[in-house]
């Protein structure tokens, strides 16, 4: 990437395929061009045993050929990632075979704790907060990464990635996408067992800021704006505070079919059927950790892995 002028991320999703394509600029860089599709990579089977269906793979690879070719318009080397979906799915193997055999590209799948990390640097980046200690949150598709560090540093000192997702959790509890008040109980005390473990660890860091990022939150931060008439911010960045959460999280849940829900104001049709599930996790963070509000970062991983190629051509250069 080095004499080039722009470079490119796909990051291959549980939910989406999403390519972001970024201009070198003497201070980091700007964005070019952005393209995204939803396509929920992973399927799991009767005994919870993720797969990727042979129809998915046709579409995952005619999607990265779009890619490729938006990323050829501006001359952009084009980097790809996969997370949980792929990484857990049985025939992962296959598929990154088939990738390779048809594109030509390799994907590179990052663990969780990687996930969590380019997070983190894309979160943390998004705000330039001068020493403060930031707890960033994405909940995605297949999982939800937490880390903490001081942005006047350069290491983390937590970071977690935990296998709670929106579309895992919907299929586990609602793959009819209503609401049973068994399902509701049961989904709420299993997240609630995975954030229990954490939660003494994550208190003891003592952060100071917490702000989230993806489509769960940015759905919950737009149905909270859609009550309130107008968005709710701190300086220059919109902000959700926890009693506008609980609101939302009543409006949710008391619309139990997928068709209801589809009237939501703020709430994309795309996410009508999965926001159940990205709500209970989303409070559950909130309730767990008692946080009293969370900013919302435009910048994820895709962000966080640009800034991250950006600093090894950096480096390359001196």
């Amino acid at each position: 990437m080095l004499n080039n002028r722009f470079f490119s991320v796909l990051d291959i999703g549980s939910n989406s395929f999403h390519l972001i394509i970024a201009e070198k600029k003497e201070n980091g860089f700007e964005i070019a061009d952005r393209e995204k599709a939803v396509l929920r990579l992973s399927t799991s089977d009767v005994n919870g045993t993720s797969y990727i269906k042979e129809t998915d793979i046709r579409k995952g690879i005619n999607l990265i050929f779009k890619a490729k070719e938006l990323a050829a318009r501006y001359n952009a080397p084009i980097r790809i990632v996969a997370t949980s979906a792929v990484r857990e799915a049985v025939n992962k193997e296959d598929f990154l075979r088939r990738v390779a055999e048809e594109t030509g590209d390799t994907i590179q799948v990052i663990s969780g704790i990687e996930e969590a990390q380019y997070i983190y640097e894309g979160i943390t980046a998004y705000f330039n907060w001068k020493n403060e200690k930031v707890l960033s949150i994405d909940i995605g598709g297949g999982s939800t990464e937490l880390s903490v560090g001081r942005t006047s540093d350069a290491g983390i000192e937590f970071v977690k990635s935990l296998k709670v997702g929106s579309v895992r959790l919907s299929q586990r509890f609602f793959p009819d996408y209503k609401i049973e008040t068994k399902s509701l109980i049961a989904c709420t005390h299993y997240v609630l067992g995975y954030f229990e473990v954490f939660k003494e660890e994550i208190q003891k860091t003592n952060f100071t800021k917490v702000a989230v990022t993806a489509g769960t939150a940015k759905s919950i931060f737009t149905m909270a704006e859609a009550l309130l008439g107008k968005p709710v911010k701190r300086g220059d960045f919109r902000i959700v505070r926890d009693a506008d959460v609980r609101v939302v999280y009543d409006m949710v849940m008391s619309n139990r079919t997928f068709r209801r829900r589809l009237k939501i104001p703020g709430l994309e049709a795309k996410r009508a059927d999965i926001i159940p599930a990205g709500m209970i996790i989303f409070r559950t963070i909130m309730e767990s950790l008692g946080i009293e509000e969370m900013y919302y970062s435009e910048y994820a991983l895709r962000e966080g892995l640009l800034f991250h190629e950006l600093q090894n051509l950096n480096g390359r250069k001196q």
